[in-house]
């Protein structure tokens, strides 16, 4: 089957939690150079306006990232991506938010990758959904997703019981997961 995307039609959600209050969390400062390259290379390869890719950074809280996404997924989506820190709480997965706190996620602030899911496929116009986590634990977000007939892809950093790698390779300012996304994402590029 072959997948292709409209540009002209496509929305897209760039979530980056690289900055956290709680001191168990290291920060991620690569995360902001992910959003940064994601979103040139959507435009600059696929064809994506840059008004249609919207960077949600360092939010304090998940009710922030969810009144914005509500806005958004409104007039369609079609690739949602999360990076920052993936906490497992009560065999769920949590992405932190600045306030997110590691040893209470559920009531910190932190987004329910299962809500976030929820939220998209109820609300989105589109038919066809790419979710894509990188971040440790990513592989909880597959548990439990209705699709409600829509063709959703996830793409996931780890299995639900990894770590994902934090750092790129050397010399580059992405986190490991996203450096080979966009390793592939140029790979496209280059092809006829």
């Amino acid at each position: 089957m072959m997948f292709t995307l409209n540009p002209n039609d496509t929305r897209v959600i760039l979530i980056g939690a690289s900055i956290f209050e709680d001191k168990k969390l290291p920060p991620l400062p690569a995360i902001k150079d992910n959003n940064v390259k994601l979103r040139a290379l959507l435009g600059d390869v696929v064809g994506i306006s840059k008004d249609n890719v919207h960077i949600l950074e360092d939010r304090d809280y998940a009710n922030q990232i969810t009144s914005e996404i509500s806005k958004i997924v409104s007039q369609g989506l079609d690739i949602i991506y999360y990076a920052g820190h993936g906490l497992p709480h009560l065999k769920q997965l949590y992405l932190a938010t600045k306030k997110t706190e590691s040893n209470d996620p559920e009531s910190s602030g932190a987004l329910l990758a299962d809500h976030l899911v929820r939220i998209i496929i109820n609300k989105s116009k589109a038919k066809r959904i790419i979710f894509i986590f990188d971040c440790c634990f990513s592989g909880f977000a597959r548990e439990n997703i209705d699709t409600k007939g829509k063709e959703v892809f996830l793409l996931t950093a780890t299995s639900s019981v990894e770590t994902a790698k934090s750092e790129a390779p050397e010399n580059e300012n992405y986190t490991a997961f996203t450096h080979e996304l966009l390793v592939i994402v140029q790979i496209k590029r280059l092809s006829p």
